[in-house]
C-alpha cells in the first residue's frame, strides 16, 4: 500500500471501485490491545466489495503498540494525539501520516 512511510504503520489496503467516487478511510486499532476492531477491519478488507469510489482500510494504526499487546505504548492514546497540540514524536508524526494519506485520497474532512 501506499502510505504512511513511519516505523509504527503496519498494514493498509485499498479497494477500488469499479466506478470513480468518493474515498472512505476505515481505521482499526487504535487501542491495539482491543482486538475487535483490528479483526473487523481485516475482515472487510477480505470481503469488501466497492462498486463506486475507494475504500482506505487500516487495520491496525500502531503497530509498535500492537506488538506488545498495549493500549498504547508509553501511556500514549492514540485517540488522543491528533489534535496539533500533542508533542509526543512518534506517535504526533503517525497521526500525521494518517491525515497526510487523508488528504492525498481527497477522504473528507480533508477534500
Amino acid at each position: 500500500m501506499h502510505g504512511p512511510k513511519t516505523a509504527l504503520f503496519s498494514e493498509g489496503y485499498i479497494i477500488d471501485g469499479a466506478e470513480p467516487g468518493p474515498t472512505a478511510m476505515i481505521i482499526g486499532g487504535i487501542h491495539p490491545n482491543e482486538h475487535a476492531s483490528k479483526e473487523a477491519v481485516r475482515e472487510a478488507a477480505d470481503s469488501m466489495k466497492v462498486r463506486k469510489g475507494r475504500v482506505i482500510l487500516l487495520p491496525t494504526l500502531n503497530r509498535a503498540a500492537d506488538l506488545e499487546d498495549v493500549r498504547g505504548l508509553g501511556g500514549v492514546d492514540m485517540n488522543r494525539i491528533f489534535s496539533p497540540n500533542v508533542k509526543r514524536v512518534a506517535e504526533t508524526e503517525l497521526a500525521e501520516a494518517v491525515k497526510e494519506l487523508a488528504k492525498e485520497y481527497n477522504v473528507r474532512p480533508y477534500a
